[in-house]
């Protein structure tokens, strides 16, 4: 479980929750149904999700979860209005679970103890590319410097652990 209680963060691989959409349509109320093909762990009213890479390009951005219809079936409430013409998802990317949405002034990451041929994915609350690496030695120890971003959405990280420092 991500540690966001101290200084620096610490994000683990068990923090990337991540699905693929298979609908994605709006409601008249301007909320939007999210069918996924496996659940999201810990999935329940309130928290943040992302979404990348989904056609129409209006449903890429931050949501918060407004209902849990069942392990793989929300609508959510988005933080960015979506016009009622936006058709029905045709090209589907993927849906994240957000770990924090608030500014964050980043000093550094590191990205520890990875396996060759990893990669590092992490993107900010609305989805724009914060850092992605590959991980070419074992072990290796990789680092960004970086200044301000709109929240942490871990994508991909299957080995390590990456430590945020903020402040």
């Amino acid at each position: 479980m991500a540690n966001l209680a101290s200084n620096p963060w610490t994000v683990l691989p068990a923090d990337v929750v991540v699905s693929s959409p298979t609908a994605l349509s709006v409601n008249t109320d301007g909320s939007v149904n999210l069918t996924t093909t496996a659940p999201f762990a810990g999935a329940t009213v309130g928290i943040g999700v992302t979404l990348i890479n989904n056609t129409p390009t209006a449903y890429n951005g931050f949501y918060r979860i407004l209902r849990v219809t069942s392990p793989t079936v929300f609508v959510l409430t988005p933080y960015n209005n979506i016009p009622l013409t936006t058709g029905v998802g045709t090209i589907f990317g993927t849906a994240a679970k957000n770990l924090y949405n608030a500014h964050i002034r980043v000093r550094w990451m590191n990205w520890e103890n990875s396996t060759v041929g990893n990669i590092l994915e992490l993107r900010d609350r609305n989805g724009n590319l914060v850092w992605k690496a590959t991980s070419t030695v074992t072990g290796e120890q990789k680092f960004t410097k970086l200044a301000w971003i709109f929240g942490l959405t871990p994508i991909a990280m299957p080995t390590g652990e990456v430590f945020v420092t903020v402040g």
